[in-house]
C-alpha cells in the first residue's frame, strides 16, 4: 500500500468542483492501493499572508514521505516554501490560479510567477484535462513527461427527460466573475419573450460584490421572477436539479475541466456553452456560442427552448458523449499510477 499525505487548503467540505475532486480521490484511493492522510492547509490564494505561510511550513514540516498538494495551495507557495518541500511533492493542478477573472494585474503576475516556479520544481504535476496539460507545459515550462492527466470522474445517473414546455435552464458554479453570469443574464434578457426559467446553483459567498452586482442586474432587467439564485445546495438536491433541468448553460470564461459540464453530459442534458479552456473537450456535445455577444448566445438558447425536436437531438448527443466519461474509480487509479511513477 502506497502511503502519502494529501494536503488540501481550507475546509474539505467546500462546495466546488476542485474540492469534490479531492473528496472523491480520498474516498477511492484505498481501492487504488493508496493510503492517503488528509492534511488541511491554510488558504494562501490569492494573497498569502506571512502568518499563513509560516503555518503552512510548520504543518508540512511535521509530515514525512510523499506529498500530494492541491495547487490552490501549492500554486501560491513562495519560492522559499516551495524549496522546502518540492523534492517530495506531486502537485494536483485544476487550472491556473493566475487566469482567474477579477485579479488585479499585479496579483495575476505574482501568481503566474509563483505557479510557474512551484510546478517546475515539483516531482510531477497531475492535471484534470489535456487542455490544462498543454497550459502547464506551455505557460509554466513543465516538461510533458512530468505531467499526468486524470479527468474527473462521474457516477452513473438516470437520463434527464428535458421535455418541459417552459424550459428549466440550469447553471452550476459559484457566483464569481469567471463564471460569466452577468453576460448570461444579458443574453437571457434578449429572449425574455421565450418560455424559460433559470436556476443558478452554487455558493454565493466567494465574491459578495459579484453577487450584489448580479442581483442588481437581474432586477434592472426585470428578470427577478425568471432567475433564481439558490446558493450552495446538498449533493442530493444538486443531482435532483440536474434531473429536473431541460437545458444546461455554461457561461464560464475559462474551465480547467468543468465538472458541472461533465455532470450535465452524464445525465444527457442539452448544453449551451461558451468556449473557454477545456470546455470543448469536456462537453463536445454542446452548442457553442459567444457569451460576450448577448444576441448570439440568446438565440442559440432560444432554438433549444422553442424547438423540442432540436432539444431532443441535443440531449441525444450528450447521452452518447456520456458513455465516454470516466468513473471516479478510474480517476483515482490514474492518479495513483502517476504517483507511483513519479515517487
Amino acid at each position: 500500500m502506497l502511503e502519502l499525505t494529501f494536503a488540501i487548503p481550507g475546509a474539505l467540505s467546500t462546495i466546488s468542483g476542485g474540492y469534490e475532486y479531492c473528496r472523491r480521490l480520498l474516498h477511492h484511493f484505498p481501492q487504488a492501493g493508496v493510503r492517503a492522510h488528509h492534511l488541511s492547509l491554510p488558504l494562501l490564494h490569492p494573497d498569502p499572508s506571512a502568518g499563513a505561510e509560516a503555518d503552512t511550513f510548520r504543518v508540512l514540516s511535521e509530515t514525512q514521505g510523499l506529498l500530494l498538494i492541491d495547487c490552490l495551495a501549492y500554486g501560491a507557495f513562495s519560492e522559499t516554501l516551495v524549496e522546502g518541500f518540492a523534492d517530495r511533492t506531486i502537485a494536483l493542478h485544476h487550472h491556473p490560479l493566475c487566469l482567474e477573472t477579477g485579479l488585479s494585474p499585479e496579483q495575476s503576475a505574482t501568481l503566474e510567477q509563483r505557479e510557474g516556479h512551484a510546478l517546475r520544481r515539483a516531482r510531477a504535476v497531475v492535471v484534470t484535462s489535456a487542455t490544462t496539460a498543454d497550459t502547464v507545459e506551455k505557460m509554466f515550462g513543465v516538461p510533458r513527461d512530468r505531467i499526468a492527466i486524470a479527468r474527473p470522474g462521474t457516477v452513473p445517473m438516470p437520463r434527464a427527460v428535458c421535455d418541459s414546455e417552459e424550459a428549466c435552464l440550469l447553471g452550476v458554479g459559484a457566483v464569481i466573475p469567471r463564471k460569466g453570469y452577468d453576460l448570461l443574464i444579458d443574453a437571457l434578457a434578449t429572449i425574455a419573450d421565450a418560455p424559460w426559467h433559470l436556476d443558478l446553483i452554487g455558493p454565493l459567498t466567494a465574491d459578495p460584490l459579484a453577487v450584489a452586482d448580479l442581483r442588481a442586474q437581474i432586477a434592472a432587467l426585470d428578470l427577478r421572477d425568471r432567475v433564481t439564485l439558490h446558493g450552495a445546495v446538498s449533493a442530493e438536491e444538486m443531482f435532483a436539479r440536474y434531473s429536473m433541468a431541460d437545458i444546461f448553460i455554461s457561461s464560464s470564461l475559462y474551465e480547467g475541466y468543468g465538472m458541472a459540464l461533465a455532470e450535465a453530459v452524464n445525465q444527457g442534458l442539452p448544453i449551451v456553452a461558451a468556449r473557454g479552456g477545456a470546455v470543448e473537450q469536456t462537453a463536445p456535445s454542446a452548442r457553442f456560442a459567444d457569451v460576450r455577444d448577448p444576441q448570439s448566445f440568446g438565440q442559440t438558447l432560444r432554438i433549444l427552448i422553442e424547438d423540442m425536436s432540436l432539444r431532443m437531438a441535443a440531449a441525444e448527443d450528450s447521452w452518447r458523449a456520456a458513455q465516454d466519461l470516466p468513473r471516479w474509480e478510474e480517476t483515482a487509479r490514474l492518479v495513483a499510477d502517476a504517483i507511483r511513477r513519479f515517487q
